[in-house]
């Protein structure tokens, strides 16, 4: 009896796995990116962190998944380890640059 149990319970459970594994926000958690690509550096600057004159961010939410590969986050993105760099050139030369570096620990799952 306790077999059949834990087989029906495998059948119940098995496919819920399955769909955690290949949630997107379960990915973001786990290594900051979506569908394999990092999640543009630029987005914090749109938070206020940018412009010291501002006292509180102005926006509150960004897509994530839609401002990757969108024209206002097409900068390059460069990665190095944990390091995620957007360089946007400039005149003369120069480049402003935005960097992030993802803390890769264990994920939490909530249920």
């Amino acid at each position: 009896m306790l077999r059949l149990i834990l087989v029906f319970l495998g059948l119940y459970w098995g496919p819920a796995a399955t769909a955690l594994a290949a949630d997107p926000l379960h990915e973001v958690r786990k290594s900051f990116a979506i569908g394999g690509k990092p999640i543009p550096a630029e987005i914090f600057a749109d938070f206020g962190d940018a412009w010291m004159s501002d006292s509180r961010p102005i926006v509150v939410t960004i897509d994530a998944k839609a401002a990757i590969d969108s024209n206002r986050y097409a900068d390059p993105i460069k990665t190095n380890g944990r390091w995620v760099e957007q360089a946007k050139p400039g005149p003369g030369g120069l480049r402003q640059s935005s960097s992030y570096a993802h803390r890769r620990a264990p994920v939490a799952r909530c249920s």
